[in-house]
């Protein structure tokens, strides 16, 4: 299974679902929104902006409850395709947890495996 942001590069697949849903405005700005489900029956909402097709906003089910990632202020730097989201607010359960802000990216840098992992300690346990 998938899950979440991901889910977008798989929507076409076999197995995977599309379904339309209300149109809504992200940033006051107006989205088409979208549910992608997986075959397993796991699915994320994608708002994309209706000026350019951008990811505005994505919600999924975690084991923590609703996360939520609004994308805003995009760039491209010169002779790269990549588009990336200079700020992302993330959300669990409507409660502000996390923004994050980009200023410069690589694309094809490897990443070593020491960056995946989890070590005992790391997170706080959550308060909620």
């Amino acid at each position: 299974t998938t899950m979440g942001f991901g889910m977008i590069r798989f929507a076409f697949a076999p197995g995977y679902t599309v379904t339309r849903l209300a149109d809504d405005r992200v940033d006051n700005q107006p989205v088409h929104m979208v549910r992608i489900t997986d075959s397993f029956g796991d699915s994320a909402v994608f708002s994309m902006r209706q000026s350019d097709g951008l990811v505005a906003r994505v919600s999924f089910a975690t084991p923590r409850g609703l996360h939520e990632r609004i994308f805003s202020d995009y760039f491209k730097k010169a002779g790269s395709d990549w588009i990336q989201p200079g700020k992302v607010r993330s959300f669990i359960n409507g409660e502000k947890e996390a923004e994050f802000f980009w200023t410069d990216y690589r694309i094809g840098v490897p990443l070593a495996d020491e960056i995946f992992v989890i070590k005992p300690g790391q997170f706080k346990p959550a308060e909620r």
